[in-house]
């Protein structure tokens, strides 16, 4: 199956849940995925990750969210 080169992906004030910015990614029969740079945690500090996942139209399909913690070596 052919999937499209580019996929429209950007920041929106307009679906946001509670006021708030959100990342909108337009598929279209494709897939995405998107990275952030690396942030380093400490123990010092305590870190709390929050969010909503919004669908629509999705028929025999997934969507999910994943988070991933690595050592100093990014392993």
């Amino acid at each position: 199956m052919h999937h499209p080169a580019y996929l429209p992906i950007s920041i929106s004030d307009g679906d946001a849940a509670m006021g708030q910015r959100c990342l909108h990614v337009q598929l279209d029969g494709g897939s995405a995925a998107v990275y952030s740079p690396v942030i380093e945690v400490t123990p010092k500090f305590s870190y709390i990750l929050g969010g909503y996942l919004k669908t629509e139209c999705l028929v025999n399909d997934v969507a999910y969210c994943s988070v991933s913690f690595f050592d100093a070596d990014h392993g």
